[in-house]
């Protein structure tokens, strides 16, 4: 089925990580609902955002970009 043990163990790990990845959609799901039932999503998505502003502007002033 294989041509080599190499290719074997390739698609082995393709194979967990495909797995991997949707096993987590369940809990992401399942957290999302947690959060929003909770009423927390607003301030999550808040501190998210606050975050990528941050990280945005680090970067533009380290591209030497230090605004108007």
């Amino acid at each position: 089925m294989f041509a080599s043990d190499r290719e074997r163990r390739l698609w082995a790990w393709t194979l967990a990580v495909v797995v991997g990845i949707f096993s987590t959609l369940g809990v992401a799901r399942a957290l999302t609902e947690m959060l929003a039932d909770a009423g927390l999503t607003d301030l999550v998505i808040e501190d998210v955002d606050d975050v990528y502003r941050l990280v945005t502007a680090r970067r533009g002033m380290a591209a030497g970009d230090h605004g108007p």
